[in-house]
């Protein structure tokens, strides 16, 4: 993920961030909804490893495609 680094644009270093702040408003570390998104987050995490190959496959073949020529322009866009 992108973010604003002072005078300089850099590549965010944590995969996923969860501030304080989002497991107060899930109420807590016991909260009954943060535990449901733990529960989500994992099970989310399992489906799509068991699809990993796939995954990376969709991704290459993406980012072959933005480079070939038609597609230079748009690197951006």
């Amino acid at each position: 993920m992108l973010s604003n680094t002072p005078g300089n644009i850099g590549f965010e270093a944590a995969p996923f961030k969860l501030p304080p702040e989002y497991i107060e408003v899930l109420g807590g570390t016991n909260g009954a909804s943060f535990l449901e998104f733990r529960r989500l987050f994992r099970e989310g995490f399992e489906a799509a490893r068991k699809h990993c190959d796939r995954i990376i496959s969709e991704f290459s073949l993406s980012f072959s495609l933005m480079s070939s020529p038609p597609f230079l322009f748009c690197l951006f866009c």
